[in-house]
């Protein structure tokens, strides 16, 4: 609320107030369902206006451990003659799943760069 409110230039200001917590069904949610809502709430946030950092982070972070998985499958089968069709197939899995956030990331950072960019032109015009 304080984001929106400082968006929207209004003024914002304390008010002292007393609290009683006599609710007789109390909260409806116990405090993990409520806790996991508020960080999928703040992820989506997140996600939203920073899309390059919430998909492109973990992207790398796939795209890395694949990557890794793959030199090692490689290095075994070269040293040692077994292959390890297991981590082989979670490595390519990583890196696709890993480039597919990435590019996922790029093209969602660029969409809020233009819808920036198509506000600010708007609000000049008006």
């Amino acid at each position: 609320m304080i984001h929106h409110f400082i968006k929207s230039e209004h003024a914002l200001g304390e008010v002292p107030f007393n609290v009683t917590y006599d609710v007789p069904h109390k909260h409806k949610k116990n405090a993990l369902s409520h806790g996991l809502g508020v960080l999928a709430k703040l992820i989506g946030v997140i996600g939203y206006r920073r899309p390059l950092l919430s998909f492109g982070i973990p992207g790398l972070v796939f795209f890395v451990a694949g990557f890794v998985l793959e030199i090692y499958t490689f290095s075994q089968y070269v040293r040692a003659g077994a292959f390890h069709f297991i981590l082989f197939t979670g490595g390519i899995s990583f890196l696709t799943f890993g480039l597919l956030l990435m590019m996922c990331g790029l093209i969602l950072n660029s969409l809020v760069i233009i819808m920036k960019e198509h506000r600010d032109d708007t609000n000049r015009h008006v």
